[in-house]
């Protein structure tokens, strides 16, 4: 799970005789992985120190960008069930509202089966409502028009995603371990499944970033180092012309 960092849009900011956050539009342009502050499953919570975290970073990317960018949306997953949020989600999502009219949440559904058992991969965008029912909000995602940059910070993120999930999974083995203290053979299973879990992710993640520096970055890397140097011929060309001319003048003085 994490926060969203981008921009709140407030066309109504003035205008009084609309809800709150009628007509707001959050526009995203990144995200900082946080840690759950609770472990258990159905549990989704926002510590208040992780909340100041991700403010203190989205100050870091406003340097970054130019852009003012601040927090206002959280994201979490559901693995295999649907994208819609739950009592818990919509409670969470509440409070937060409370704060700021147009957080958002995003939930991310990936590896849901229908009763026909057809995969799919879902990303539902939510507010609470009056009296904590769930309300859609329509989303849009726009292509990126600067994968350089963009897919280069996605990379750096992916690091601390890893480290997020890594001290996850040794929690969860801790406590794993402790409740079957008694049992060398169930605390090894125990060590084997969180192996198990750290290599995938490490897979996952890490394949997913040398795949993209090797075949997006490295070569548009060296595009621009080519264009950088031809930039540096062409501009001394021209700086050896003018001392030319210059000479040539003062001679026929």
């Amino acid at each position: 799970m994490g926060v969203l960092l981008g921009e709140m849009i407030d066309p109504q900011q003035n205008d009084h005789t609309q809800p709150h956050s009628y007509g707001k539009t959050a526009r995203i342009w990144a995200t900082k992985v946080i840690q759950r502050k609770d472990k258990r499953p159905d549990r989704v919570e926002i510590a208040p120190e992780h909340l100041y975290v991700a403010t203190e970073h989205a100050e870091k990317v406003s340097a970054q960008c130019q852009r003012r960018t601040r927090v206002l949306g959280w994201y979490h997953s559901h693995p295999r069930i649907t994208p819609y949020p739950s009592a818990v989600d919509l409670n969470c999502q509440a409070g937060f509202q409370f704060m700021e009219s147009g957080w958002v949440g995003l939930i991310f559904s990936v590896f849901h089966s229908d009763s026909a058992h057809c995969h799919s991969s879902t990303i539902h965008a939510f507010q609470t409502g009056p009296n904590g029912t769930h309300e859609k909000v329509h989303m849009t995602i726009v292509p990126s028009t600067s994968i350089f940059e963009e897919g280069l910070g996605t990379c750096l993120q992916s690091e601390g995603l890893l480290t997020t999930f890594r001290s996850e999974i040794s929690e969860y083995q801790q406590e794993k371990r402790n409740l079957c203290s008694s049992s060398t053979f169930a605390q090894t299973l125990v060590d084997g499944v969180a192996a198990s879990q750290t290599y995938t992710l490490e897979r996952l993640l890490g394949d997913n970033t040398r795949h993209y520096l090797k075949d997006v970055y490295l070569p548009e890397l060296r595009r621009r180092v080519e264009e950088l140097k031809l930039e540096v011929e062409r501009k001394q060309t021209l700086s050896c012309g003018s001392r030319q001319l210059s000479t040539a003048s003062v001679a026929s003085n």
